[in-house]
């Protein structure tokens, strides 16, 4: 089961048909008999190609639930974790709200599960169940939920 973000994913993936939709239209500008503008069209379509490929990166950010790990899929790296790696899940606030998962002192964030947006303020003292947005509080309830149940099944990965 994949935890995220429609809203968020719904927006890069808009933005990444516009800039790929302006790379492919640049690319194709480069080409007209004018040569004194080819390297800069070019230059435009190669910067609008590498902005529609980090947009549609990010809009596949998420959180994954397996059998016998959990799967965050983050903009540079994928992370998989087995549940009984896991020593903490926890919700917290810095200029928004942040999901981490900790394995001993290491802490992951979930990208998948986070809200940037400072449409929805947060402040340090504010409670997930009463501040973060409804898809980020079920998101990370239904984290932590699984997480518990692995761990106290001694279910795969233990």
């Amino acid at each position: 089961m994949a935890l995220y973000s429609r809203y968020n994913s719904a927006v890069h993936t808009v933005f990444a048909v516009v800039f790929g939709a302006g790379a492919l239209a640049s690319a194709v500008a480069a080409f007209v008999p004018d040569r004194a503008t080819l390297a800069p069209r070019l230059a435009i379509a190669v910067l609008a190609a590498l902005a529609c490929a980090a947009f549609l990166r990010m809009s596949r950010l998420r959180v994954v639930l397996h059998d016998d790990h959990v799967e965050l899929v983050n903009p540079l790296r994928t992370h998989r974790i087995r549940w009984a790696d896991i020593s903490a899940v926890e919700a917290f606030v810095r200029s928004g709200w942040r999901v981490r998962v900790w394995t001993g002192s290491r802490a992951r964030l979930a990208f998948g599960l986070s809200q940037y947006s400072r449409y929805t303020p947060a402040r340090l003292d504010d409670d997930v169940d009463q501040h973060a947005p409804g898809w980020l509080r079920d998101g990370y309830h239904e984290l932590v939920a699984c997480w518990r149940r692995h761990q106290s099944s001694g279910a795969p990965g233990r």
